[in-house]
């Protein structure tokens, strides 16, 4: 092999040499999929295998790219007080207050001209009304302020279709777009493999939702777990990822099948790990979670408040939050309000297929 190597170096010709140069920067290792380099973009070193997969993407020129722009859209999620400070840039604002000074007075004095021949030359008179009974109204102090009211209370018109409802996105706050754009980068790379069957977990979770679902709203006291047979035990360690020692842990019998903490959970990532004893054998469940910090919960209250009216872009938020199920059941509502629509269908296929991911994401 390496008198082969040595003879390509040496090689003269052009293909020759367009070989030697492909063999030497072949990439190292198979391509990342989606989830995997999403999770190097967030997680940075604490990913899993970071090393090793960002030898392949050093070496990769596709993998590069779309690290890169994952690292992009997650830094644009994040607060940047550089880029607050950006809105407050006092030269912008010297200039642009002149010609807002100018733009108001012009507008005040064709205000003023616009209503001078309505009241000059006009005598001041006190409409003399004829007395009415008690609780009788004019047509007209009926019916404005109804007018006004229902322009105010009135909810805005439903979307017709799904472009119309990304449209409105514009208007919306900005972890919208930035949501829709996530989920429309993971629908274009998603690969449905055929023949597949999901693999799911031997040891099923009921609470909290970490099964499906990668995070978690804050104020969660306990886990809970379904029985396994033949368990003579559990042991059960809880841990934060910024932490050595374990935030719970506990040595339970057969019959309990609840670790409850002390405390709430706080936002942070966490690892669940539960030990099934089996006599002298054993099984080890292991799972990865997070808690949503309060710009997260911002957005999961939007996406709830606003799943009815906006079902496609609060299943693109929940979905850029890690609630896969809670996403899933927008885009059912989705797909009854836009039928047979090619859009849904595919946010649909790639939702799940992230919900079959996350269910054989656990160690044994």
């Amino acid at each position: 092999m390496k008198i082969k190597m040595r003879e390509i170096r040496q090689a003269h010709t052009p293909l020759e040499r367009r070989l030697s140069r492909r063999l030497r920067h072949a990439p190292s290792g198979a391509c990342l999929d989606f989830e995997q380099i999403v999770e190097l973009a967030r997680r940075g070193r604490r990913a899993t295998d970071y090393y090793a997969r960002m030898a392949h993407v050093i070496s990769c020129p596709s993998c590069r790219r779309a690290y890169l722009q994952a690292r992009q859209i997650i830094e644009a999620q994040r607060p940047s007080l550089v880029r607050w400070f950006k809105r407050f840039r006092l030269p912008i604002t010297l200039t642009f207050a002149p010609a807002t000074a100018v733009a108001a007075v012009v507008f005040a004095v064709m205000l003023w001209q616009a209503r001078t021949p309505q009241t000059l030359g006009e005598p001041t008179v006190i409409a003399a009304t004829p007395d009415l009974p008690a609780g009788a109204e004019t047509l007209s102090s009926r019916a404005q302020p109804q007018i006004a009211e229902s322009r105010l209370t009135a909810p805005s018109a439903p979307p017709l279709n799904t472009q119309e409802e990304l449209r409105r996105a514009r208007q919306l706050p900005a972890f919208v777009g930035s949501a829709v754009a996530w989920m429309q980068q993971s629908v274009a790379q998603l690969a449905v493999r055929s023949g597949e069957q999901p693999k799911t977990p031997w040891l099923r979770l009921s609470n909290p939702d970490i099964e499906s679902n990668s995070a978690i709203e804050p104020g969660t006291v306990f886990f809970q777990w379904a029985p396994v047979a033949n368990a003579t035990g559990y042991q059960v360690r809880l841990t934060r990822a910024d932490q050595q020692e374990p935030i719970a842990e506990a040595t339970l019998n057969p019959a309990q099948t609840r670790l409850t903490l002390d405390k709430p959970l706080r936002p942070g990532e966490y690892t669940l790990t539960i030990t099934v004893l089996q006599g002298e054998e054993s099984q080890t469940f292991r799972r990865e979670f997070y808690v949503l910090n309060a710009e997260q919960q911002r957005a999961l209250r939007w996406a709830r408040e606003n799943a009815q009216q906006y079902p496609l872009l609060s299943a693109a938020v929940l979905y850029e939050n890690d609630r896969y199920t809670d996403a899933l059941r927008c885009l059912e509502r989705a797909s009854k309000e836009y039928p047979n629509d090619r859009l849904v269908d595919q946010w649909r296929k790639r939702v799940k297929a992230r919900i079959s991911q996350r269910l054989a994401e656990f160690e044994e």
